[in-house]
């Protein structure tokens, strides 16, 4: 398993080859987004909602051995 450090340089290289080329930064990260496990609607909760943003976000979060686990979810998804 990489270690955090690993996967964080792993990250900003990804994103150095963009090159602040903000279109493309926004693409992959929709491509990124749409590679995740879908978020149980049963969590799309009044409580679980972003309050402020014009779009509809819900966030969780949870500990899982040690480690806070996020889960989200929006009817965009540019969000």
């Amino acid at each position: 398993m990489s270690s955090i450090k690993e996967i964080q340089e792993s990250i900003v290289e990804d994103f150095a080859i963009l090159d602040g080329d903000m279109e493309m930064t926004n693409f992959y990260m929709m491509e990124l987004g749409q590679k995740l496990p879908e978020m149980p609607d049963v969590l799309k909760t009044d409580e679980n909602i972003v309050k402020g943003c014009q779009s509809k976000v819900w966030l969780t979060a949870r500990l899982e051995n040690d480690r806070v686990e996020f889960q989200a979810d929006s009817n965009t998804a540019i969000t």
